[in-house]
């Protein structure tokens, strides 16, 4: 288990060309109980289980780290395949909690995989079980995979 305020797993504030291999059980005080993205990721490939954040994704969360424009930096995140399994959102009896298993700011390319069970808990505001797209600069491709409670 993995454990840190922002980013349980990886905090990025630079490029990661690929991150391949499974997240399981880890935790953030803060956002992205497995990956905090600051930076860019190319693609990310693996299953993501048990993850879990006080405030925002569950296993990833997406910082709006907003380029000068949109031909430098395309995407936070270009692709992610895998499954989301079991990720939470602890909450906080204060203020508003999003994304089981994703919270975004910014811009993801393709998700490729299935969401099942994950969840948000929270006593005042919560938003997005599964996925949070938030922001104006906030925006997904496509997402193909079935959402199972």
């Amino acid at each position: 288990t993995n454990t840190d305020t922002r980013g349980g797993a990886i905090l990025n504030e630079g490029l990661i060309n690929n991150i391949t291999g499974d997240f399981i059980g880890n935790s953030a005080g803060d956002d992205g109980g497995a990956i905090y993205n600051k930076g860019g990721i190319n693609n990310i490939t693996g299953n993501f289980i048990g993850n879990s954040a006080l405030f925002e994704g569950g296993a990833i969360y997406v910082y709006a780290n907003i380029p000068r424009s949109y031909e430098e930096e395309p995407y936070s995140i270009g692709s992610i395949t895998g499954n989301f399994i079991g990720n939470k959102v602890e909450g906080s009896e204060s203020g508003y909690s999003g994304g089981g298993a994703i919270a975004s700011e910014y811009r993801i390319g393709d998700i490729k995989g299935d969401f099942i069970a994950n969840s948000v808990q929270n006593r005042k505001e919560a938003y997005g079980g599964a996925v949070y797209n938030y922001d104006y600069h906030a925006s997904i491709d496509s997402i193909t995979g079935d959402f199972i409670g």
